[in-house]
């Protein structure tokens, strides 16, 4: 009878070589090659391989564009705590795949916008600046936010400033920019909004 030594390098000839992905509890991926023979060899993965680096941390930046307007990300919408401090009422919600978690607690209203230059979002700038506008009226403070409030919800709170506070287009975004420095809404939204200006003859 062969010893157990023997018995593991027997084994150990059999074995097929394969690939294994592993990933630390830091977050770094590599691929683990186990060789015939047995070796083990280790090959990094880059970082972007798919052409993006998915950011699972939250995003709670918020920006007071007036007193009673408030623009935010999906994250920012979903943090009860962030709502009832900045004493919003009403959220205006355009954001894709998004629900309205707070159901009961705001006034919602969802219009589901897609961040594309080609997405006709001049034909809900109505609806949402009277929403907007109805919140403010009523003595509430309004959140809109989109999915990062970086294009969608800054093309319509311009549109808001547009219609409400007279200010064309060029006015309206360098105010929104200077409350929040990072917006950009999309090239289609930016012509957009300028055919709005023209409509609305601010």
């Amino acid at each position: 009878m062969s010893n157990l030594a023997e018995q593991l390098a027997n084994k150990k000839g059999g074995l097929r070589p394969t690939k294994t992905q592993v990933t630390t509890p830091e977050g770094t991926v590599y691929i683990e090659n186990r060789n015939v023979d047995g070796s083990v060899t280790i090959e990094p993965i880059p970082l972007a391989t798919s052409g993006f680096v998915v950011d699972t941390k939250p995003d709670l930046r918020y920006s007071h564009i007036l007193d009673k307007v408030v623009i935010g990300s999906q994250d920012v919408a979903h943090d009860l705590d962030i709502l009832t401090k900045n004493k919003v009422t009403h959220i205006l919600n355009v954001a894709t795949g998004v629900i309205n978690l707070f159901e009961g607690w705001f006034t919602y209203k969802k219009v589901e916008a897609y961040d594309n230059p080609e997405w006709q979002i001049i034909d809900i700038f109505e609806e949402c600046v009277e929403f907007m506008n109805r919140a403010i009226l009523s003595g509430g403070c309004v959140l809109v936010h989109c999915n990062a409030g970086v294009s969608r919800a800054a093309s319509i709170v311009i549109a808001y400033l547009m219609k409400h506070y007279g200010m064309k287009y060029d006015e309206a975004f360098r105010f929104v920019k200077s409350k929040r420095s990072f917006i950009r809404p999309n090239v289609g939204f930016v012509e957009q909004l300028m055919i709005y200006e023209k409509k609305l003859g601010v």
